[in-house]
C-alpha cells in the first residue's frame, strides 16, 4: 500500500467512524440517549443547561465514546457557550472516545478556534494524540489552518511529533497534501525539515513526488 493511500485511509476513516458538525443530529437521532446526550445537540443551549442543573453527568459516554463536551464541539450552533457550560461543570477535557480522540482533536478538526481556546486554557493536552498517534497539530497541518496552527504552537504543541502509521510529522503531512502556507509557517516555527518518514521520504521528497514545486523551493529545492 502506497503512502497516498495509507493517507487517505487515515482521514476517511476518522471521519467514517464519528460524527462531524451538521451530520451529527441527524445520526443521533437514531440512537435513545440520556438527557445531557440529546440536551447538547439540541439547538437552544438552555435545554443543556437545564440537563446540568439537573444533575446530568457531564462525562456520560455513548457507546464510542463520546462525551458530552465532545459533541458539543462537532456542533454548528451555540458551540462556544456549550463547552463554557460543560467546563464550569467540570466536564474531563483530557477524555479520549474508543478511537482516542479528545474534544479538543474535534475542535481543531471542526475548525472552531474559540472552542480550542477554551479547552487549551481548561487543560486540555494541545500533545495528546488518538490512536494512531495523529495530534490535533498534525490534523491543523492536514487541514492547512494556519490560524489554528499559530494558536496550538504558542500554546506548547510539539513541531515535530510523528504519526505512529507512516511517522509524519505536521511538516510532512502538510508538504504532502500541498498546504503551502502551513508549510511555510512551519518552517518558521522550526518544524525539522529534514526529517524521514517510515519511507524514509522528507517533505521535500513528499512535495516533489506530488509535483507541488511552490512547496518544494519553500523547503530548499532550486
Amino acid at each position: 500500500m502506497n503512502i497516498k493511500t495509507i493517507i487517505l485511509c487515515l482521514v476517511s476513516s476518522f471521519f467514517c467512524q464519528s460524527v462531524i458538525s451538521s451530520n451529527s443530529i441527524q445520526i443521533y437521532q437514531e440512537n435513545v440517549y440520556p438527557s445531557i446526550l440529546d440536551a447538547v445537540m439540541r439547538y437552544d443551549v438552555d435545554i443543556l443547561r437545564q440537563s446540568i442543573e439537573a444533575g446530568s453527568d457531564v462525562n456520560l459516554k455513548d457507546k464510542k465514546g463520546l462525551t458530552p463536551l465532545m459533541m458539543a464541539v462537532m456542533g454548528s450552533f451555540g458551540v462556544e457557550e456549550k463547552v463554557r457550560l460543560l467546563i464550569e461543570a467540570k466536564a474531563d477535557v483530557l477524555c479520549q472516545d474508543v478511537s482516542g480522540t479528545t474534544a479538543l482533536i474535534w475542535a481543531v478538526v471542526n475548525k472552531n478556534k474559540g472552542a480550542v481556546r477554551m479547552l487549551i486554557e481548561a487543560g486540555s493536552n494541545v500533545n495528546q494524540a488518538e490512536k494512531r498517534g495523529i495530534t490535533p497539530l498534525i490534523w491543523a497541518a492536514i487541514q492547512g489552518d494556519t490560524d489554528m496552527l499559530q494558536l496550538l504552537i504558542d500554546s506548547g504543541a510539539a513541531l515535530n511529533s510523528e504519526d505512529q502509521i507512516m511517522h509524519m510529522t505536521a511538516l510532512l503531512h502538510a508538504a504532502y497534501v500541498g498546504r503551502l502556507d502551513a508549510v511555510r509557517l512551519l518552517i518558521e516555527k522550526g518544524a525539522d525539515i529534514t526529517h524521514q518518514d517510515k519511507e524514509g521520504s522528507t517533505a521535500l521528497i513528499h512535495a516533489l513526488k506530488q509535483g507541488n514545486l511552490s512547496i518544494a523551493r519553500l523547503l530548499g529545492w532550486r
